[in-house]
């Protein structure tokens, strides 16, 4: 009987192998073009959710936890946030955040775990978990 253990960073590691993009981290049985739309639509609803309570990018400190394809590390780029700590299980996922952004931090963590949020940098105005 085969007894492998479930673990999410072996998981998570091995979907972000080699090219990430949305059809690797979001739901991959709905293909591409599903989470390109879906995607699009959670950035739609932020920016209103944003505009709603006047944040001034140049001014926050975002914690985007589960950073993985840089998605809406990118979004917070475009916006001009000049501080943001991305924090991903997979360390693909940060070396390469690292190499793409290097104006912003990036730790790997495990944030179910007890005493993870003591890796963050800082306090922060805006958290984000998609």
């Amino acid at each position: 009987m085969k007894t492998d253990k479930f673990t999410q960073s072996e998981y998570w590691q091995g979907r972000v192998k080699g090219d990430i993009d949305l059809g690797v981290v979001g739901q991959r049985s709905l293909g591409r073009a599903y989470n390109e739309y879906i995607y699009k639509r959670r950035l739609d609803v932020l920016t209103k959710t944003l505009g709603s309570i006047q944040f001034e990018p140049e001014e926050a400190n975002v914690l985007d936890i589960g950073c993985g394809s840089g998605y809406y590390v990118g979004y917070w780029q475009s916006l001009g946030v000049r501080q943001l700590h991305g924090v991903d299980i997979s360390a693909d996922s940060v070396q390469r955040m690292q190499q793409v952004y290097p104006q912003y931090s990036f730790t790997r963590a495990y944030i179910t775990q007890e005493g993870a949020d003591a890796r963050f940098p800082g306090k922060f105005s805006i958290i984000t978990i998609f």
